[in-house]
């Protein structure tokens, strides 16, 4: 027994010994026995890797391309591959060798080198999944910032120095820059961001400037941008906007983020800027005029930027006024006054110096003495100092025209490219300008003053058009200016105002501005203004009606701008306002009827640009003091003879993309207008014309106003080429007239043998048509195809409009991926009567991150029986953003959207479905979840008409519906299977259903028992009609005085069907009387429902 114990323990501790040694030893002797193996494997993962290598070296080829930044990481990772993979071809080529049998030693060496290098391949596979590979070249955006009028005083050093400090510190990440308005925050920033990227602290560096009521997806879509992140603006719902930007500033090991004028508190995390203890690498700046904005932001480090001292002020001011303060003894000492009124502000010390810098001794006193004594209006966060010397350079302008200019400016809104030509509309309107009689010395006029407002830096240029703008620090000081009572202005601008406001002193009001709002309806009675000499009331867009009786209180006015509304008429009041120079209806576009203009006798300017005029009143030509008339871009299609040349005082004709009827020869028998009538139009000058043929034009041209014209532009020649004869053509290529580069419009009819339209053979002629903007295809029996292969360069890049009626034989789709990808510029696409159409558009082999088809505003789709899809393929991000209008009538859809395509038309406001049999749904749900599709995709949209469509069960789910925040107008008609409107759906947050809906049409709907499955959502705070027809079947409304407090109408087919009805508060019961005729009865009058007319048609 002690002899087996002592074995034991000699052998227990070999054993484990053996097991470190023996282990270790089986590994080294295979490298010598398996060194083919592991060279094998190594060479078949390096393969591996070489394809990735590819995809990842053609992404950064393409970044590089577009000047941005490789990430370092991405950079390092190629040259590993690169080695790796010559490495794993070395050591195969010494496999191939004649390696020595009995060579153990390049064996082992070869073996073990090999399967080392595979570990290092796998890693470096595992390594190569970058999400991006590139960044934007900040040096581009921010180094070469201008250094502008940065000036390194004490105050701004010093805030720099304190910056500088402040983002060197680990322990800081949210910094706080605080200063009046105009002291140079920005100026500063701009510095910080260079000096920064200069200086190698931060890899990505970002500004952004905020308005004063900022708009997340804005503010996410400006962050984004420069990091090379695509966000559009329409894409996706802030929040999952937000979870996205926060991924990608999580990824930089450094950036900074500059926000510039930041007004009140921002949600960073609702932004998706990470901030504090969860990213470290993020740091913010913000720049704001208080300081209560920096202690609601939690800034950890807040830096002052102070007014300049008395000895930097005047520094600043004697290289702004010039040499003249150096030059002239005189001044020296009053120009040092002058500099130490203007209180340190860098703004008002430019400003000031530019408005005296060429100016007397005079005026350099009395500039003194208006400084100690003006007492400006106060403007929240504006430092009173600043609006005195701006005032100031208002008041030294050199003339009484220039400063009426400089206050017109302030009717436009704040940061608002303003056009010459309003101005001149205004002025010539106001009657501003003296001794200017015409149109071409108003524009002279303008332009000068314009250049003197430039001078004294009052107005900004704009080197992208012939527009200007004001600092919005001048426009603030316009506004307090032209405010006062001696120049009687009134603004509201973009206010959100739905209700005429409350105006003091109205009757001495001369301007009033409530343009940019959300004006509903107008005073029923008439407003005293008799002083008013402007009213603009310009894209109120759900402005409809305008009182009768609303201008009879404003007989003074000189200029109306009514643009952009929806009224359908004018008032008859209009007629008062027999001083009207100036009236814009532009973009009025269910305006027809303009027959009552013709009373206004000394109008002299009238825009009806885009309105929905399509016959020129005869009444027109009874406005003898007319000088300007623009009918561009109207469907007018009768002008009728000796109209236009009763207008002899006419200095400029617009008729672009307009009428085009024109008559060879006016005559007793002419129906329309003809060119011989401009012989009357003296004084002529611009003229903007389309004639059809040159048939139309005088046999001479050296009278009347042609040897006037200043500007023209005469298109001859017709929009279209009539091609319905010839019934051989069979290309576009075999007609030589439709090869040329100007063409711009083409409707080809009844070509029976056209197979294709644009043909891309070789032998084929190459079809440019880069000037083509319309192509209507009309009964093509044999067309199969629009192209037959990709097209040539800037081929169809600016076809604005496409139509295909009643080809039969169209295959597949009407738009291939080749098409889609060119198309960039379609706004408007109609597909009608194609009976084997399967699908619209398809992107299969597009690259994902190009965008297509981004102008697209609307798509009509009609008797397409086959067609299964909208779209076929991936939608590239982007793609659809602009979309407002989808009308599908009569298609074989099952459903319209795909999952994913509610990520793209987010501007969808128009949706309108008629005759869909099969159609069972809006979005496909098949294998997803009820209320994953919808979200984000129809926030916008405005108006929903369902007609017929019998395969619909409901209409809805309670989380789709959660989604339409702007559904105003709904309309279900005629679908046999509907049982609900909104089905229940997945437990989500509280949120109200349909608050802004206003009008509720429901009708026909047979097995319709019911609105919603859910009470508790249901919230129609804006709901004014609800009109109930032949749903026999209905059993509850959700109407009380909690949901639907503004309801004004109702309207029902029948009583019972009323009467029947369960409604959402117990205390609405019909109640009889007055010959069957019904009404609305409550027990408590104080919580009754505002219902001002209740419509019940056969009562019997």
């Amino acid at each position: 027994m002690a002899l087996l114990a002592i074995i034991g323990i000699v052998i227990q501790p070999v054993t484990a010994v053996s097991k470190y040694v023996l282990v270790p030893i089986k590994q080294q002797a295979s490298y010598f026995i398996c060194y083919k193996k592991y060279v094998h494997n190594l060479k078949r993962e390096a393969e591996k890797l070489e394809q990735g290598i590819n995809d990842v070296r053609g992404r950064v080829e393409v970044a590089q391309r577009n000047s941005e930044v490789v990430i370092g990481e991405v950079e390092r990772w190629l040259s590993s591959v690169e080695d790796i993979i010559k490495d794993a071809q070395r050591l195969d080529n010494q496999l191939q060798g004649n390696i020595r049998c009995f060579d153990l030693h390049m064996r082992y060496k070869l073996g073990k080198e090999a399967n080392e290098k595979i570990d290092t391949v796998n890693g470096l596979q595992r390594d190569g999944k970058f999400i991006i590979v590139s960044y934007p070249n900040q040096n581009t955006s921010i180094e070469s910032l201008p250094d502008g009028d940065f000036y390194k005083y004490e105050s701004t050093e010093s805030a720099m120095i304190q910056v500088m400090d402040a983002l060197k510190d680990k322990d800081t990440n949210i910094i706080g820059v605080y200063g009046m308005g105009g002291v140079g925050k920005t100026t500063l920033m701009e510095q910080v961001a260079k000096l920064v990227k200069r200086e190698g602290l931060y890899e990505e560096v970002v500004m952004v400037t905020l308005p004063q009521n900022p708009d997340l997806r804005r503010i996410q879509s400006d962050i984004a941008d420069p990091l090379g992140l695509k966000m559009p603006l329409e894409e996706g719902n802030e929040r999952s906007r937000a979870c996205k930007l926060s991924e990608r500033l999580r990824q930089s090991k450094n950036v900074l983020l500059i926000l510039d004028n930041l007004w009140g508190r921002l949600d960073l995390g609702g932004v998706g800027i990470p901030h504090g203890e969860e990213c470290k690498g993020c740091n913010i700046i913000f720049t704001s005029r208080s300081t209560e904005v920096c202690e609601v932001m939690r800034s950890q480090k807040v830096i002052p930027v102070n007014l300049l001292s008395e000895q930097d002020s005047w520094s600043l001011f004697r290289k702004t006024a010039g040499a003249i303060v150096d030059s002239t003894p005189a001044l020296h000492d009053l120009a040092g006054k002058v500099a130490k009124e203007c209180g340190g502000l860098p703004l008002a010390i430019v400003v000031v110096g530019a408005a005296l810098s060429s100016k007397d001794e005079i005026v350099w006193k009395n500039a003194l003495q208006e400084l100690q004594r003006s007492n400006p209006a106060n403007i929240v966060g504006m430092y009173e100092r600043v609006l005195a010397s701006l005032e100031l350079s208002y008041k030294y302008l050199e003339s009484k025209e220039a400063k009426s200019l400089f206050l017109l400016c302030s009717l436009f809104p704040e940061g608002y490219p303003i056009s010459r030509d309003d101005l001149i509309k205004y002025g010539m309107g106001e009657g501003l300008f003296r001794n200017v009689n015409t149109l071409e010395e108003a524009s002279v006029k303008v332009h000068a003053l314009i250049d003197k407002l430039k001078a004294s830096c009052l107005l900004l240029e704009r080197k992208s058009d012939n527009r200007v703008k004001m600092h919005d620090l001048v426009h603030n000081a316009a506004i307090s200016i032209a405010s006062r009572h001696e120049h009687g202005f009134f603004m509201k601008i973009g206010a959100g105002l739905k209700e005429w406001p409350e105006i003091e002193n109205v009757e001495d009001c001369k301007r009033i501005s409530l343009s940019l709002n959300e004006l509903e309806m107008l005073p029923a009675d008439s407003i005293s203004c008799p002083r008013l000499l402007t009213l603009s009331l310009d894209s109120n867009y759900s402005l409809i009606k305008i009182p009768e009786s609303f201008f009879t209180g404003m007989q003074a006015l000189r200029v109306l701008d009514l643009c952009a509304t929806n009224i359908s008429s004018l008032p008859l009041s209009i007629e008062c306002l027999e001083h009207l120079r100036t009236l814009w209806l532009d973009r009025c576009r269910e305006l027809k009827d303009v027959a009552v203009i013709g009373k206004l006798k000394k109008l002299e300017i009238l825009c009806l640009k885009q309105s929905g005029v399509d016959k020129l009143p005869e009444e027109i030509g009874e406005l003898a003091n007319l000088k300007l008339l623009d009918l561009s871009n109207t469907k007018l299609e009768i002008v009728p003879p000796n109209v236009i040349s009763r207008l002899t005082r006419l200095e400029e004709l617009y008729m672009g993309h307009s009428f085009n009827q024109w008559e060879p020869e006016g005559g007793e028998d002419a129906r329309q207008a003809s060119i011989a009538e401009f012989e009357f139009l003296k004084h002529l000058h611009v003229l903007d014309v389309h004639i059809k043929t040159l048939s139309c034009m005088p046999q001479s041209s050296t009278s009347g106003p042609w040897k006037n014209l200043m500007k023209f532009q005469i298109c001859i020649g017709g929009d279209y080429m009539d091609c319905s004869l010839q019934r051989g053509l069979t290309n576009l290529a075999d007609r030589q007239e439709l090869r040329g580069e100007c063409l711009e419009a083409l409707i080809i009819a009844n070509c029976c043998e056209m197979e294709c339209v644009i043909s891309m053979e070789e032998k084929a002629p190459p079809l440019k048509f880069k000037s083509f903007k319309s192509l209507d295809l009309v009964r093509l029996e044999n067309l199969k195809r629009i192209c037959n292969g990709p097209l040539a360069a800037r081929c169809l890049e600016n076809l604005r409009v496409l139509q295909v009626f009643s080809c039969s034989n169209l295959l597949i789709n009407i738009l291939p991926s080749y098409l889609v990808k060119v198309l960039q510029n379609l706004e408007e696409l109609v597909v009608d009567d194609c009976q084997d159409l399967q699908e619209v558009f398809n992107s299969e082999g597009l690259m994902e991150q190009h965008a297509v088809l981004t102008n697209l505003s609307t798509l009509r789709l009609k008797k397409l029986p086959k067609l299964s899809s909208v779209w076929k393929g991936a939608i590239p991000i982007g793609s659809l953003h602009n979309l407002y209008m989808l009308t599908v009538d009569d298609c074989g859809l099952r459903y319209i959207f795909s999952p994913t395509f509610p990520q793209f038309a987010t501007r969808l406001a128009d949706l309108r479905i008629k005759d869909c049999e099969k159609m069972e749904n809006l979005i496909m749900e098949e294998n997803f979840p009820s209320q994953s599709p919808a979200i984000g995709f129809f926030q916008n949209l405005n108006r929903l008409v369902i007609h017929k469509c019998h395969g619909f069960k409901s209409l809805f789910s309670s989380c789709s519906a959660r989604e339409l925040e702007c559904l105003k107008y709904l309309e279900v008609h005629g679908c046999d299977g509907m049982e609900v409107i909104i089905r229940k759906g997945e437990e989500v947050a509280d949120k109200g259903v349909l608050p802004r809906l206003e009008h509720l049409l429901l009708s026909c709907l047979r097995k319709l028992t019911n609105f919603s499955e859910e009470v508790r959502i249901l919230n129609f705070d804006s709901l004014k009609y609800v009109g109930l027809w032949s749903c026999q079947e209905l059993k509850w409304v959700p109407l009380g005085p909690q949901s639907a407090p503004n309801l004004k109408e109702a309207c029902s087919s029948e009583w019972t069907e009323l009467e029947k009805l369960e409604w959402n508060d117990e205390s609405i019961v019909p109640h009889s009387s007055y010959n069957q005729m019904q009404s609305f009865y409550r027990r408590s009058r104080d919580r009754s429902l505002r219902i001002k007319l209740l419509n019940i048609s056969s009562c019997g």
